[in-house]
């Protein structure tokens, strides 16, 4: 199977891409629009708002393909294939290697119709079974494949289970071309996987920010959000995520030791 992509999409020519930021459309407005596939773990509000983002700055026929259903998806302002079927989600934890969170249903169907549906299918996030088989499909018919890559470090990426990393080179090896949202990336990309930087692109993390911003400014003024958390502490800091290790719970607890010794420190975490 050729790893070279057709070239009338020029693609080697976006080497980055700012959301939100404005793109010449005179070469396209002529032709058809060209239909973007994303294949998505779900379309909650975060992802919805960033698909909305791409859609909005440049002229493409954007279509989300949700593997898995999430309540928010139905107030998309983004085309999409509704999804009907919740994840089935289980975990691997083996002493000395990455944790790893899988789904148990790959939803082919899913995969298929943005193969069939897309002259560009965009891979949001390396999606296990279900990602790999809708980039296998969309290279039998033809269709330019992209990688979405926001990886771990390598000391972590290192340390996935061997499996784990053969099936990620495996979909990374069927895509034409990989956004990297950090350097990190970057790194797993050309270090691990051997990827030359001519077919890496930059796009930093989106993920909701433009909506966190509107949020943002809707916030209530310092005090008050001090008093929900019933604390007079100088510093409070919000961290929501999984507490695994590299999510960084030991760098936030390390920063701590640059607050002068008047400072008082709460971390709060959800």
């Amino acid at each position: 199977m050729s790893s070279q992509a057709p070239s009338p999409l020029d693609i080697p020519a976006m080497t980055s891409y700012t959301p939100g930021s404005a793109v010449d459309k005179s070469r396209i407005d002529a032709k058809p629009l060209l239909r973007v596939g994303f294949l998505t773990y779900d379309l909650q509000r975060g992802t919805e708002d960033a698909l909305f983002e791409v859609a909005q700055s440049a002229t493409l026929a954007v279509k989300a393909f949700p593997l898995y259903r999430h309540v928010d998806q139905d107030a998309s302002r983004v085309a999409y294939r509704p999804a009907t079927t919740p994840c089935k989600p289980f975990g691997v934890t083996v002493k000395g290697s990455t944790p790893e969170g899988l789904a148990a249903n790959p939803e082919w169907a899913v995969g298929l119709a943005c193969a069939r549906e897309s002259d560009v299918v965009i891979l949001k996030g390396l999606l296990g079974l279900g990602a790999i088989w809708c980039a296998f499909c969309a290279r039998v018919l033809g269709r330019v494949v992209i990688s979405t890559n926001q990886t771990l470090p390598v000391k972590w990426e290192r340390k996935r289970r061997w499996w784990i990393r053969l099936l990620k080179r495996l979909l990374l090896g069927m895509c034409q071309y990989h956004i990297y949202q950090s350097p990190a990336a970057f790194e797993v990309l050309t270090c691990i996987y051997g990827f030359a930087p001519d077919r890496l692109i930059s796009a930093p993390f989106e993920g909701g920010a433009a909506l966190f911003r509107r949020i943002l400014s809707k916030t209530k003024p310092d005090g008050e959000s001090r008093a929900c958390f019933n604390s007079d502490a100088s510093v409070i800091f919000l961290f929501v995520g999984t507490l695994l290790p590299f999510k960084g719970v030991a760098e936030i607890i390390r920063a701590t030791a640059s607050l002068p010794e008047s400072a008082s420190f709460l971390c709060v975490f959800v």
